[in-house]
C-alpha cells in the first residue's frame, strides 16, 4: 500500500502495462506545471422549458491553473453542476450552450483545445472525457454500473484510453485501488457497487476517475453523502493525489468548510452568475458580497454563545423568475431601493487592496476602492453596486457605538474615507472561517461577540492593542489598558 510520503509506483514496471515510450505520461514534472489548464470565458447555458427560458449559467468566466484547486461555491440551483457538465459537453436537451468559450490547454506547449468547437462525436472530445479530464459525479451509487464489478469498470476505462492488455488493465486497476486507500483491493475488484459502503464506493469512483492520469479533475459534491469522518478522509486523499500528480481540480460544493480545507481560489455563484471571485484566503477573511458574508456568517462556531445562528432570509427564486437588478437584492440586508432592484445586474469589478491607494496628506490613512473594469485572473472581484459602502460600514462597525456618547467621524459613500493602519490590521486579522483551531480572546465573556484568530499567539496582539477593542476611545493607540480596567 502506498503511503503519503512514498512516491507512487511506476506503472511501467507492472506486467502487461505499456511502457513510457508506448504510453507517455500526460503530466510533466512539477517544475513544468505552472501555466493555465482550463479557461472558461463568458459561458452561457440556457434551458428552454414550458415555463420559459431558464438561464442556468449566464456569462461565467474563470481560469484554473495546473496544480491548483478552484472551488465553485453556492446554494443548490445556482448553476454549479451545469458548468461542470458544459466543460465535458454533457448538456442534453432542453439545455443548450448558447455562447462562450471553453479552452483546455495542453501540457507541453501545444495549442489549446476549444471544446465548444468540437462536435459531439469528435475523437478529440472522446480523448478528453475520461482521458485528459475526469469527472467524479455527485452520487457515487448512480455513477457506477450496478451489473458490473468494480474491477471490470476500472479496467474498461483503462483500455479505452491506453494500449494495455486485459491482464495489464487488471494490474493497473489493482494499483489504483491500493493508491486510494482501499484495504482489500483484490476483493474490491470482484465486488459489485452495492456490496461496498458509501465511502468505499466514493474511493472506487476516485480510482476510476484518476486511472487514466487526467490533467483536470472535476469533482461535483464529492463528499455530499458522506459522514464527517469519511468526508475528511476523501478530502485528504484528493489533496494527496493532487500533490503527487499536479492535477487541476474544479471542486463544486455548497460546504464552506470544504472550501476552506481544499480550495486555492473560489467562485461564488448565485442564480447562474458569479457574484464574487477571489483567492480562498482573501475571500474567507474579507468577503465583499453580502451573499458571501451571509454564507460565512451562517457557519456554526464557538462564539457568540447563547445566540441564534445567523441565517439569510427567504430562499433563492426559481431560475426562470430572476428579479431585475441585482438577483440577490430581495434577500439582501444592504439592498437600496431604486438602485439595487432596477436595471441590469451588476458586473464583476476589481477590489483594490487598501494599501495600494493612499490618500494624499492622510498620513497612515488608507481607503477601500472598488474599481471598474474586467478583473484579471487571481484578483479579488465582486459584483455588487454597494460593495464599497458595505466595506466601509464593516470598518466603522469596529468603532465605538453612538450609545457610548462618542460618535465616529461622519462618512459619505461618495468620498474617500481615511482608514487608520490599526483599523486595517484589525480587518486583516478578522477570523478565517476554515476547518482548524479557533482561539478566543483572553477574558471573553459567555455570550459576547469576540474575534477569533487562526493562531492562538495572535490573541495577545488583540488584547494588547486597546485601540481595537469595542470600549476604546478615538485617538487611543494602545498606550494603556481599556477604560475601567485594572492595569494589572
Amino acid at each position: 500500500m502506498v503511503t503519503p510520503s512514498s512516491p507512487p509506483p511506476d506503472p511501467s514496471l507492472l506486467p502487461g502495462v505499456a511502457t513510457t515510450s508506448d504510453r507517455p505520461s500526460l503530466l510533466p514534472p512539477a517544475a513544468e506545471v505552472t501555466g493555465p489548464l482550463l479557461e472558461v470565458t463568458d459561458l452561457c447555458t440556457y434551458f428552454y422549458t414550458e415555463a420559459g427560458e431558464v438561464r442556468a449559467v449566464d456569462g461565467v468566466s474563470f481560469e484554473l491553473r495546473r496544480g491548483r484547486t478552484l472551488a465553485v461555491l453556492g446554494e443548490s440551483g445556482c448553476g454549479k453542476s451545469v458548468i461542470a457538465y458544459c466543460i465535458l459537453r454533457l448538456i442534453e436537451p432542453p439545455g443548450k450552450i448558447v455562447s462562450g468559450s471553453i479552452r483546455l490547454y495542453a501540457t507541453r506547449g501545444e495549442p489549446p483545445l476549444e471544446l465548444l468547437d468540437s462536435s459531439e462525436r469528435a475523437d478529440a472530445l472522446y480523448d478528453v472525457r475520461g482521458g485528459r479530464a475526469a469527472f467524479i459525479f455527485q452520487e457515487e451509487a448512480d455513477a457506477l454500473s450496478p451489473v458490473h464489478t468494480i474491477g471490470a469498470q476500472i479496467s474498461e476505462a483503462i483500455r479505452l484510453h491506453q494500449k494495455v492488455s486485459r491482464r495489464g488493465a487488471a494490474e493497473r486497476a489493482l494499483e489504483m485501488l491500493e493508491r486510494v486507500g482501499i484495504s482489500e483491493p483484490e476483493l474490491c475488484l470482484r465486488q459489485y457497487p452495492h456490496e461496498l459502503s458509501s465511502g468505499m464506493r466514493q474511493r472506487a469512483l476516485i480510482a476510476l476517475a484518476l486511472v487514466s492520469e487526467p490533467e483536470l479533475l472535476i469533482a461535483d459534491e464529492p463528499t455530499a453523502a458522506l459522514d464527517v469522518t469519511t468526508q475528511a478522509q476523501v478530502l485528504s486523499l484528493l489533496k494527496r493525489l493532487q500533490a503527487e500528480s499536479r492535477i487541476g481540480i474544479l471542486l463544486i460544493t455548497h460546504d464552506v468548510g470544504v472550501v476552506a480545507q481544499m480550495a486555492d481560489d473560489v467562485l461564488v455563484m448565485y442564480l447562474g452568475k458569479v457574484v464574487e471571485r477571489a483567492p480562498a484566503r482573501a475571500l474567507l477573511k474579507k468577503p465583499r458580497h453580502p451573499y458571501t458574508m451571509g454564507l460565512l456568517a451562517s457557519l456554526p462556531s464557538l462564539s457568540p454563545l447563547g445566540k441564534r445562528l445567523p441565517s439569510m432570509p427567504g430562499a433563492a427564486p426559481a431560475a426562470s423568475e430572476i428579479p431585475p437588478g441585482c438577483p440577490f437584492h430581495p434577500r439582501c440586508a444592504h439592498a437600496e431601493l431604486g438602485r439595487c432592484n432596477i436595471g441590469a445586474p451588476p458586473v464583476l469589478e476589481r477590489v483594490v487592496p487598501a494599501s495600494s491607494q493612499p490618500l494624499p496628506g492622510a498620513g497612515d490613512g488608507e481607503r477601500v476602492s472598488i474599481l471598474p473594469g474586467p478583473p484579471a485572473p487571481g484578483e479579488h472581484a465582486v459584483a455588487c453596486w454597494r460593495a464599497r459602502e458595505i466595506a466601509l460600514e464593516r470598518i466603522l462597525s469596529l468603532r465605538p457605538a453612538e450609545s457610548n456618547g462618542v460618535r465616529s467621524e461622519p462618512w459619505s459613500s461618495e468620498s474617500d474615507v481615511p482608514i487608520s493602519a490599526e483599523r486595517q490590521r484589525a480587518i486583516d486579522r478578522e477570523p478565517t472561517r476554515r476547518m482548524g483551531s479557533y482561539a478566543p480572546l483572553p477574558g471573553s465573556q459567555r455570550g459576547e461577540h469576540t474575534p477569533f484568530v487562526e493562531d492562538p499567539t495572535e490573541a495577545a496582539w488583540f488584547e494588547a492593542d486597546t485601540s481595537l477593542r469595542p470600549d476604546a476611545v478615538p485617538g487611543d493607540r494602545g498606550s494603556g489598558p481599556p477604560p475601567g480596567k485594572d492595569p494589572a
